[in-house]
């Protein structure tokens, strides 16, 4: 029988904890670092098996930015490729925020129309 009411937290952190992700084999050292602090901040459970390959693409390109080599053009490209996977794998600002919806148009009851 469940219980009801409000589900303790100590309760919900050991649902959540499922163990580190391990980064992908073939990525660099630099490259390792900054998927550990993704996956260490926002939780291995946070990213399912669909979105791992979103994650290494954004951790290859965020590493590639860096890069000091790099013209004006091909830094603007890798950042505007950042901030769509950021968005698709919803750790960005902008997707976490909520669309105000318009507001309609008024409508007279009608009761008040005159026919």
């Amino acid at each position: 029988m469940l219980q009801r009411g409000r589900k303790g937290r100590l309760r919900f952190t050991l649902m959540q904890s499922e163990g580190k992700l391990p980064a992908p084999p073939h990525f660099s050292e630099e490259e390792r670092k900054f998927w550990d602090e993704i996956v260490s901040s926002l939780g291995s459970s946070y990213f399912p098996v669909e979105t791992r390959p979103i994650l290494e693409q954004f951790v290859t390109v965020s590493i590639a930015t860096r890069r000091r080599d790099l013209s004006t053009k091909d830094r603007l490209s890798f950042s505007l490729c950042l901030c769509k996977l950021a968005t698709s794998l919803r750790i960005s600002q902008y997707a976490s925020l909520k669309k105000l919806k318009p507001k309609p148009a008024y409508i007279k009851p009608l009761w008040e129309t005159k026919d």
